[in-house]
């Protein structure tokens, strides 16, 4: 099976739920624009030989963000947070792949869904969703 491409995401905006929600659809990087320079091509560099270069996320915005999601979708985040391809998730727990996507795709609407969702928010989501979907095939 041929391995997935790198996915680094440039955005407007890298705060708690774009994090959460990149590192959920798989993501390999994320970078706010109005990070310095230096830091992007660090983030390309680490991506393009393999690693990761995903912002740290804070407990408390964690604890925050998971009062989104269904308790079922609790043990998806976490193996997600761990790295764990999807096909290894639906092994675990007994689902199908498909399942599995279909659960990372709700968990990212509602990660990156505010009160009164504006348009800027439904950009965020284009970005990953495709990502989740796209990924799982061969991640």
């Amino acid at each position: 099976m041929p391995s997935a491409p790198a996915v680094l995401i440039y955005s407007a905006s890298a705060g708690p739920e774009l994090r959460l929600a990149a590192s959920v659809a798989g993501a390999d990087g994320l970078v706010g624009k109005g990070a310095p320079l230096g830091d992007l091509f660090d983030a390309i560099r680490t991506v393009a030989s393999g690693g990761k270069a995903l912002p740290p996320l804070r407990p408390r915005a964690v604890e925050r963000l998971v009062t989104r999601l269904d308790s079922d979708d609790l043990p998806i985040l976490g193996l997600r947070l761990d790295g764990v391809p999807l096909p290894e998730i639906a092994s675990v727990l007994h689902v199908s792949e498909r399942e599995v996507s279909r659960r990372v795709i709700g968990m990212l609407g509602r990660l990156t869904a505010w009160p009164g969702s504006t348009r800027y928010m439904d950009e965020e989501r284009a970005m990953v969703w495709p990502l989740a979907v796209d990924r799982s095939r061969v991640m």
